[in-house]
């Protein structure tokens, strides 16, 4: 959470009858199946670009 020491809080599933677990991956390691929106908003703030705009105009 914010302000919060980084490492130091763990998600939690509010809605278990819409996602079966939550688990943390490394960004160069992605489960196959991830939402390709998602997927490129993580590549993106790998290069170090805050912003995504993929499906959107800029």
């Amino acid at each position: 959470m914010p302000g919060e020491r980084p490492g130091t809080w763990s998600a939690a599933n509010a809605e278990p009858h819409k996602c079966e677990e939550l688990r943390w991956w490394p960004l160069d390691h992605r489960p196959a199946d991830i939402v390709p929106s998602t997927a490129h908003a993580l590549s993106e703030i790998t290069y170090g670009h805050p912003l995504s705009t993929v499906g959107r105009p800029a």
